[in-house]
């Protein structure tokens, strides 16, 4: 980001710390998006009201304030609304999708790519079984197990390994989990065997989770660090969300655990699926009802019943009815828009919407209310 520099101090609870406070660096370009940097080290190279631009060094990751070990933390901002941190990574305020490439898979297994939410799609391969996007990289794994990475819409595909299940693109790091179980993380120059037996797992900054076939859930800090286990058999489904995991057992019970002042918290019964957004909770209960807290100690409020799924991206809320209604609400109490009906599956990134019609039909829409391109036909999977 290329911006003005600031500086503010927070102070906050810090579990087994007590009481802290931190300093805030902040970059705020002429679109009002501001990252928000913390615990680096106080040797600040720029004063404050200073022009930065992208590949200035701006800091040097420390371990100041709420923190354990040497790490940074940012956080994004539009107009001052929280956006999701991974949105924004790889793409900024222009016209390119801030998520980096659009990927579907039709009826016939045929997996196209857009390269923004006003493009057409472009046929890639056949016979794929799943794909995911990070930033400029897409990732697709073949019906026979072969996974292979591609770099943007041109030139070719890379092949990574065979016999893969499932897998995970994390900035330059790729998560494999083989069809035996085995998970590997690869990184630029090496790779790491990290477990076996594994039924599912999540990378998310420096934590990797781990979901084994029998229920056990752990998450591990770092490669070779130490290994929180949260249960020993009981675990359905997780996310982790910055420093936080949340996780429903075998009870339809929902738990939040911070991995850094180590407290488990339970959160709700009830619960059919759930997502963590910064400090907010969404959960899903199994009778449609939709439920928001504001984190630990917040507001906790009903949106709506008669709910499918749904979805939380910075502040907004995105709502599938269960007739099949899309709707999306700008913020807790905010005003909410009607999106389009007969919808199978939708997503949320930045500041678009991508909706899958019940006919195959994928189309995106920026903001509220713009215009709706038609991405591909007869699609299946997005």
């Amino acid at each position: 980001i290329t911006g003005t520099i600031s500086y503010k101090s927070e102070t906050f609870p810090c579990g087994s710390l007590g009481t802290i406070t931190q300093d805030i660096m902040s970059i705020t370009d002429s679109d009002g998006v501001a990252v928000d940097y913390r615990h680096q080290e106080y040797s600040y190279p720029y004063p404050s009201g200073s022009l930065v631009s992208v590949g200035s060094k701006i800091g040097t990751i420390g371990n100041i304030g709420c923190s354990t070990f040497p790490h940074i933390h940012f956080s994004v901002r539009r107009n001052n609304v929280n956006q999701n941190y991974s949105n924004w990574f790889f793409g900024n305020s222009s016209n390119t999708s801030q998520y980096g490439l659009i990927g579907m898979i039709d009826r016939n297994f045929r997996y196209s790519l857009s390269p923004n939410a006003s493009t057409p799609s472009t046929l890639i391969s056949d016979d794929i079984q799943s794909m995911s996007s990070w930033g400029n990289r897409a990732g697709f794994l073949y019906q026979n197990g072969t996974f292979k990475i591609k770099d943007g819409m041109g030139g070719g595909a890379v092949t990574i390994s065979d016999n893969i299940r499932k897998f995970q693109l994390y900035k330059d790091r790729i998560g494999l989990l083989y069809q035996d179980g085995l998970l590997k993380i690869k990184d630029p120059t090496v790779t790491t065997t990290i477990s076996t037996d594994i039924s599912s797992f999540q990378i998310e900054n420096n934590w990797i989770g781990l979901l084994y076939n029998n229920g056990a859930l752990k998450v591990k800090n770092g490669l070779v660090g130490e290994t929180i286990t949260l249960t020993a058999s009981a675990a359905k489904s997780f996310q982790i969300e910055g420093d936080n995991i949340g996780w429903v057992d075998t009870s339809d019970r929902l738990s939040r655990y911070n991995l850094l002042d180590k407290k488990n918290t339970v959160i709700s019964t009830n619960v059919k699926s759930f997502q963590l957004e910064g400090d907010r909770i969404g959960l899903l209960r199994f009778d449609g009802t939709l439920v928001i807290k504001e984190g630990l100690t917040g507001v906790t409020s009903e949106q709506s019943t008669n709910i499918m799924k749904f979805a939380l991206e910075g502040n907004r809320i995105g709502l599938l009815y269960t007739y099949g209604t899309f709707k999306v609400r700008d913020g807790l109490n905010g005003t909410v828009v009607t999106q389009s009906e007969n919808i199978k599956e939708f997503k949320l990134r930045g500041d678009e919407i991508y909706m899958l019609y019940n006919n195959g039909d994928y189309k995106a829409r920026r903001g509220m209310s713009g215009p709706v391109t038609l991405l591909g036909i007869n699609v299946w999977i997005i």
